[in-house]
Order: C-alpha cells, then structure tokens, then sequence
C-alpha cells in the first residue's frame, strides 16, 4: 500500500495523470531508492490510484501518478512504455511548444 500517506487533494483526482517529484510524500522510500534497468517500469496501486516509474533514460526516470489508467499496458517495442506515459506525453505536447516559444520570443527589455 504506498497511498498511506496520499493527501486529500490526491486522493480527489478524478480522472487525471500527472507527474510528481520524488521528494513527494505519496512515493515511497523504496520506491524512489532503487534504479531500473533501462526502458523497464515499476507500478504500484491503490484503490483507484496508480504510481508508475518509468527509466526512460539512463539517468532520469519518471513518476507518474493516475487515476485515469485502472490497469498498466506497456508497448512491445523497444522503449516498453507503459500506457499512462504515452497518454501524458500526448496531452502535454502543446505545454512543452508553449514553453519553448515564451523562451525564445521574450518581451524582456535587455538592461543596460
């Protein structure tokens, strides 16, 4: 059981991924100790809510917590990454263009 310590504001999710930090207190000690092996994930569940670690690079992983994703699908390809994954990068795509262009086309006057 990792939601033990699941805040209200969690647990009320309804329908929604997103990501969460490590240092958060819903991932457990264990859970963010240890490293995977490239491309592989671990998954942890609780009531209607699921936590799933992803290593999809050789030195960052990824947390994500779901209460969209009742059961964990992973691709069979090469990258085997699971379906909550797949669905955030989908839906955060004009997130990450926005961020980019606000980066780029600054109104920031230069200082003297």
């Amino acid at each position: 059981m990792f939601c033990r310590n699941c805040t209200k504001r969690t647990r009320d999710i309804s329908q929604n991924v997103h990501t969460v930090k490590r240092i958060m207190k819903e991932v457990p000690e264990s859970f963010e100790l240890k490293k995977l092996e490239l491309y592989s994930s671990k998954v942890f569940k609780h009531d209607n809510i699921t936590l799933t670690k992803y290593q999809g690079k050789k030195h960052t992983n990824v947390l994500l917590l779901s209460t969209l994703h009742p059961t964990v699908e992973v691709e069979c390809n090469e990258k085997k990454m699971p379906e909550a994954n797949k669905f955030y990068n989908s839906i955060k795509y004009g997130v990450d263009v926005l961020d980019q262009m606000t980066r780029k086309y600054s109104t920031k006057s230069a200082s003297r």
